[in-house]
């Protein structure tokens, strides 16, 4: 399985032209939710150790809308 990092989807984001920090931070969010939600895949920092990341079985976080 591959595994995308915050800095890839960032990067990837950077890419299309969103370069304002605000909306990277938007934008990430929505996809990091995005992907948990339809997926059950949970981004990883570039540094974390895979037994690091947490079970995919357990309960998806639920998102903090301001």
């Amino acid at each position: 399985m591959a595994m995308l990092t915050r800095r890839e989807i960032l990067s990837e984001l950077r890419r299309l032209g969103i370069k304002e920090p605000s909306l990277l931070k938007t934008f990430f969010e929505d996809f990091e939710h995005y992907m948990e939600i339809n997926y059950g895949l949970r981004v990883v920092k570039s540094n974390e150790k895979l037994e690091d990341v947490p079970d995919l079985d357990s309960p998806p976080r639920r998102r903090q809308h301001p």
